[in-house]
């Protein structure tokens, strides 16, 4: 099983957007996966088309560390896609995440009671680094980052890289970056195609595992995304063909290693 966290502390740069298309990519692929919607906003949750539940859902896998209950999981319309729904009231358990009331391994327990379910386990966090974000970095094998393709977002890089190795350091050895995900390029605009080049350079050698750390898949700006994200639904499911479509289709082959 493959557990990935999807994280920036940064917000709008396409955690969310890529965390449910992945995981239909992943679930296409025949890849049985569950996505754990971390955020109190619960976008991953109302974008497969899942209400909220307050009590039923991330706040309870936090709350008791366990997956224990088939009520928590919720089937999509993708065979072979589950997610954990998110509640705004996750937010009221970052405090005792943070101050060690409740353990740092609480998702790392619970995905571990499933771990012979699925192939891939998905994780949206939410834009920040406390204690929910740093439960799935401890739990994680491996951490995607999605980077919008702009001067701002390419700032708060280096600390994110910082705060996943201190985090590799103290509490799981094994993590790594699975890869920078360049998000909402736009071809027309030169200083998208500068910050791209930019960002190969600083951050797309390989690594110690011969892995490259930036993505080849760049996700284009479509609007096909945001209109599928209002209509509830993936935008492969929404619009197959539309580039941001094949944009997620290429990252899962990536990622599964067809490319």
């Amino acid at each position: 099983m493959k557990i990935i966290a999807i994280a920036n502390q940064k917000g709008g740069v396409g955690k969310t957007t890529t965390a449910i298309n992945l995981g239909y990519c992943l679930a296409l692929a025949n890849k049985n996966t569950l996505l754990i919607d971390l955020d109190p906003q619960a976008n991953a949750t109302s974008g497969l088309g899942i209400a909220q539940d307050k009590f039923y859902g991330t706040y309870q896998v936090l709350l008791e560390g366990i997956i224990k209950s088939e009520s928590i999981k919720q089937s999509t319309h993708c065979p072979g896609l589950f997610v954990v729904p998110g509640s705004p009231l996750v937010a009221s358990l970052e405090q005792r995440l943070t101050t060690g009331h409740l353990s740092s391994q609480r998702l790392k327990g619970a995905i571990a009671s499933v771990s012979n379910t699925y192939d891939f386990v998905l994780m949206d966090c939410p834009p920040s680094f406390g204690g929910i974000p740093v439960n799935a970095l401890t739990a994680a094998n491996s951490v995607i980052i999605p980077i919008q393709c702009e001067y701002f977002a390419m700032e708060g890089l280096s600390q994110i890289v910082r705060i996943i190795n201190k985090v590799k350091t103290e509490a799981n050895p094994g993590l790594f970056i699975d890869g920078i995900l360049l998000t909402m390029y736009d071809n027309s605009l030169q200083y998208n195609k500068e910050v791209v080049e930019e960002i190969r350079r600083h951050f797309g050698s390989a690594d110690a595992s011969g892995q490259t750390k930036v993505y080849k898949t760049i996700i284009p700006r479509d609007v096909a995304v945001s209109e599928a994200s209002s209509f509830g639904k993936p935008v492969l499911e929404y619009d197959i063909t539309s580039r941001g479509a094949i944009g997620y289709i290429e990252l899962g082959r990536e990622i599964l290693g067809y490319n």
